[in-house]
């Protein structure tokens, strides 16, 4: 089985290799509005942060589009457990920049036209040793 990345910046395709020497993985340089094929299981890892709030529709319909039927999605975000239209200014900085980190609720209300959450799983207290280092 091959997975495809997609990603929308050159130096970060030109560095995968590095990662993925011997691994069946193929980095495609592509915008996520604009994926081709079907795929069983699409994942989202590091990136909704960066998406923004008006684009998050936008971004479920194009997941949703690029999975088979019976397909499964993951998105892994961090998120903040209030909802506001600020970016927190430590997290803009060390972080995100330019970033959002968006909330349960703002998640929620962008993916339930495409599609259902069948599980949500809080990692908050394992990042922190992540941001120690």
């Amino acid at each position: 089985m091959e997975v495809t990345g997609i990603t929308v910046s050159k130096e970060q395709q030109g560095f995968a290799p590095t990662y993925r020497t011997g691994l069946p993985v193929r980095i495609e340089l592509m915008d996520y509005r604009d994926p081709t094929g079907h795929f069983d299981k699409v994942g989202s890892v590091g990136m909704f942060e960066h998406v923004g709030l008006k684009n998050y529709p936008a971004y479920f319909a194009a997941a949703s589009q690029a999975m088979a039927p019976d397909g499964l999605f993951l998105l892994h975000t961090i998120g903040h457990y209030e909802t506001t239209c600020v970016t927190d200014a430590w997290i803009d900085k060390c972080i995100f920049p330019n970033g959002r980190v968006p909330s349960a609720q703002q998640i929620t209300q962008a993916l339930e036209l495409s599609f259902t959450i069948e599980d949500w799983h809080n990692f908050g207290q394992d990042y922190d040793r992540t941001l120690m280092s």
